[in-house]
Formats: structure tokens, C-alpha cells, sequence
């Protein structure tokens, strides 16, 4: 005995829907590591409007800072290293001091360009970046990526 056309249909229907519905919570939710891994998916992504957050594949280490006065003005020189500790070559975007006051609350920011675009598995290079006549309120920084933007 066969089932029934319709109650096949009915089952074949629920069955395409709910891969439909895990394929759409896969591209959504693993959509970082996919565009880590296929570039040319972050359009796609863009044009719905959803963020995507790749792993960059760097990281900054042996941050240091230093006040000091040049020519009578103030400067803050952040410095250190970035280092690529991916397995494949990774752009390095720009790179992002934030300026604290003493309740940890963001005062002020800029933006900076990194001395290399690409590095290779491995690789590291120095940075150093100067801030000119930072505001008086601010006691620390944090360091991290900003956008290519």
C-alpha cells in the first residue's frame, strides 16, 4: 500500500522548509568564519545589511606608551607590535587608539594607517603612532582595529 500523494507532498514540503530554515541559521550564524574563508561572500552579506565580523588573523602585542612634549605641545606615542597568527596571509586595517578618562569612558579617538597592508603566517611588524595634544582628562587607551572606512 502507498501513502498518499498529498501526505507526501505535505512531508516533502516540511522537509525542504526546514533545510531551507538550517541552511539560513548556518549562512547567519557562521557568517564571520565564511567570509574568513570566501571573501567574496562579504557583498552578499553587505547588501542584506547584516554585519559580519571576520577573524582578522592579527593581533597587536608588547603595546607600550609615552608622554612627551615636542616643540611645546603635548604628544601621546603609542607603540608596538602587530603579528599575523593566522595560518594564511592577513590585511591589517587600520589601527584605532581610543583615549580613557579615569572611569574608563572613551574621551576621544584616531584612526591611523599600518605601516604594512598584508602580512604573511608569522610575520609581525612595528608600529608607532602619535597623538597630538591629547585631552587633559585622558589617563589610558586602548589599542584595537578600527575600519577600513
Amino acid at each position: 500500500m502507498s501513502t498518499p500523494a498529498p501526505r507526501r507532498r505535505s512531508f516533502l514540503g516540511w522537509l525542504v522548509l526546514t533545510l531551507v530554515v538550517l541552511l539560513a541559521a548556518a549562512l547567519l550564524i557562521g557568517r564571520n568564519e565564511i567570509v574568513a574563508r570566501f571573501p567574496a561572500t562579504l557583498p552578499f552579506y553587505q547588501h542584506l545589511g547584516i554585519p559580519v565580523r571576520p577573524p582578522l588573523g592579527v593581533e597587536f602585542r608588547n603595546l607600550s606608551s609615552v608622554q612627551r612634549l615636542q616643540e611645546g605641545r603635548r604628544q601621546l606615542v603609542v607603540s608596538g607590535e602587530i603579528a599575523n597568527v593566522a595560518d594564511r596571509p592577513s590585511e591589517v586595517p587600520p589601527i584605532r587608539v581610543g583615549l580613557l578618562d579615569g572611569e574608563r569612558r572613551e574621551i576621544g579617538s584616531a584612526r591611523f594607517d599600518p605601516p604594512r597592508t598584508t602580512l604573511e603566517p608569522g610575520a609581525a611588524t612595528p608600529f608607532e603612532v602619535t597623538i597630538d595634544e591629547p585631552p587633559q582628562a585622558a589617563e589610558s587607551f586602548t589599542v584595537s582595529f578600527g575600519d577600513r572606512s
